[in-house]
């Protein structure tokens, strides 16, 4: 038992040392963060010109003689709503960063020739795949958690606001379950790295994967074009139109990952009005079947890693460029 926590210890740590020096990785990291920190800049931006408009708009009608002033556009506006569009960043660059560190994970072993060195050593190959896994867990849980901490940092520097208990406990949830989303795509880029036999193509299917879940799957349950998809206040209102709509939407909305990921984040980011009310547990309450889908999807993919590694054949292992 000692003797393979040591070796987990090790291949945890060498993953986490490895993958700081990706420069993918390191480029869309800091993508991720950067718009992280934009999300709430936008949002201050956007907050600031309405305001401003309003208030001229407010003189103009006061030197016009008008009583009956329009109340301000932002009152009542939930407060986490200005972090909607992380929603559209989770889709679009967590979830590809997620997958390059799957894909990265296993196939620099198979890439250097390291890995049969690894097996002629006392290493189990459960041992191995678990540390991997572990290891791209803790990354991605703390880049996840950085991404938090930016968000919470940057409501009160940028947009001079503080959140309440309730609405830090539901931005703390929310994180949580995109690190659930984005864990489930770096087990589908791990699994390419361990099926498939040259570096494009493990990398390849992935990104295909991941084109399927974020645009076509979304467009066909709901008709729209893929820049209104990725709106996380409209897609929630869209009503398919047409027999051809309404029967991919009976059949594929109900297991679309994306959809049910948007559907737990609306609740949670307070994207509508009437989310602001809820409660932590009423918001959980609300989508508990989504929530219970998305984790379904994390445990299906680590069984197919599982599965794919057990019929790994490391002594006859190729990769061709």
């Amino acid at each position: 038992m000692y003797v393979m926590a040591k070796q987990l210890a090790t291949i945890i740590s060498n993953e986490l040392r490895v993958l700081i020096r990706e420069r993918t990785f390191i480029l869309l990291l800091g993508v991720f963060l950067l718009m992280t920190l934009f999300s709430s800049y936008i949002g201050w931006t956007t907050k600031t010109t309405i305001l401003a408009i309003y208030k001229a708009s407010v003189l103009s009608l006061q030197h016009a003689g008008v009583t009956q002033i329009p109340p301000n556009p932002f009152i009542g506006i939930p407060a986490l709503s200005i972090f909607r569009n992380m929603i559209i960043y989770i889709f679009l660059i967590g979830s590809l960063m997620a997958i390059v560190m799957g894909h990265r994970a296993f196939i620099r072993e198979r890439k250097s020739r390291t890995i049969q060195l690894i097996f002629s050593k006392p290493v189990k190959k459960q041992t191995f795949i678990l540390g991997k896994i572990i290891g791209i867990t803790v990354a991605l849980f703390s880049i996840v958690l950085i991404t938090f901490f930016i968000s919470i940092i940057s409501s009160h520097l940028i947009l001079r606001q503080q959140l309440s208990v309730l609405e830090t406990e539901k931005l703390a949830l929310y994180y949580v379950m995109s690190f659930v989303y984005m864990l489930i795509f770096a087990m589908i880029g791990l699994w390419a790295a361990i099926v498939f036999d040259t570096e494009s193509l493990a990398l390849l299917v992935p990104v295909i994967i991941w084109i399927a879940v974020t645009f076509i799957f979304p467009e066909l349950t709901t008709g729209q074009n893929p820049v209104a998809l990725l709106n996380p206040t409209n897609i929630a209102v869209t009503t398919p139109t047409g027999p051809f709509f309404t029967l991919m939407h009976t059949v594929l909305a109900p297991i679309s990952i994306e959809q049910q990921y948007t559907a737990i984040a609306q609740p949670l980011l307070e994207t509508q009005k009437q989310f602001q009310s809820l409660s932590l547990s009423a918001a959980i309450i609300q989508k508990v079947s989504s929530v219970l889908l998305l984790l379904l999807y994390y445990l299906m993919a680590m069984i197919v890693n599982a599965y794919a590694f057990v019929r790994y054949k490391v002594t006859n292992d190729k990769i061709y460029e």
